[in-house]
């Protein structure tokens, strides 16, 4: 992929439309699900519910957590070119997607934008800087496209299914550039949790069963730890498993046997 530079940065005016500052609104009960020692600005958009880490080194989403909707929009969105900036984080140290487009590269999304959105009127809120990356025009509307999309029809059923699910989100790089987008959910009443490892790549897997590991080879590969309140004995019990299948989920069971990373 190009190589992104710091001086790419916005060279057209964001949008003054932004997220609150950090821990405010409905997010902070969500800042502890996810932790990196990477620099990185926070913020919680309150309009979605969704708390955003920035890199601010790469200029790109770090990650996304928010609690997964029991009725999510159900409808097409179209960006109508806007993008929310982060109104705490100074401009220079972000980059408008457009800038990528007109790199020749296109615009991905960390969460696609209805999953975190009940109405139409929210939609620019979810096209925001915190939430776009570059990424490669054939990767995105290639494979890759198709295997977000199976895990998105997934998630949708999920509070049916499971009841409060918390979902985790996060660009991992490989060498300074992104490679893979890595989706963690989490059931705090019963501790269960399913992970899955999307790469982007023009010959991904599109069966999700296929995309699913453990959270213990998300955290060695992204370079964050999850779910850091809990006990570390309980976190070993359920980062180390992977789920049986996309409707079984990993569980705590006392078995501190290590899931294969691959």
């Amino acid at each position: 992929m190009t190589k992104m530079c710091c001086k790419y940065i916005a060279l057209i005016a964001l949008s003054l439309a932004s997220s609150s500052v950090m821990a405010g609104g409905h997010c902070i009960e969500l800042e502890k699900y996810v932790t990196t020692e990477k620099r990185a600005h926070f913020s919680c958009q309150s309009e979605t519910g969704t708390f955003f880490g920035y890199d601010i080194a790469a200029q790109r989403p770090l990650l996304a957590v928010y609690n997964v909707l029991k009725r999510p929009y159900s409808e097409y969105i179209r960006n109508q070119g806007v993008y929310s900036a982060i109104s705490d984080l100074p401009i220079q140290q972000q980059t408008d997607p457009r800038t990528y487009l007109r790199l020749g590269l296109d615009v991905g999304y960390l969460v696609a934008p209805y999953l975190f959105l009940t109405t139409r009127n929210q939609s620019v809120k979810a096209f925001t800087v915190a939430n776009a990356f570059p990424i490669e025009k054939h990767i995105w509307r290639g494979a890759y496209n198709a295997a977000s999309f199976n895990v998105d029809k997934i998630e949708r059923k999920m509070f049916d299914d499971k009841g409060d699910v918390v979902a985790m989100y996060g660009l991992i790089n490989t060498n300074g550039e992104p490679s893979s987008v890595y989706r963690v959910y989490y059931q705090p009443q019963y501790q269960l949790s399913i992970a899955f490892l999307l790469p982007l790549s023009t010959d991904v897997n599109t069966t999700p069963s296929n995309l699913i590991t453990s959270i213990d080879c998300i955290e060695s590969l992204a370079g964050v730890e999850f779910l850091s309140f809990l006990d570390k004995k309980t976190q070993a019990d359920i980062k180390n498993k992977k789920a049986s299948s996309v409707d079984v989920w990993a569980r705590k069971d006392g078995n501190g046997e290590m899931a294969t990373c691959e």
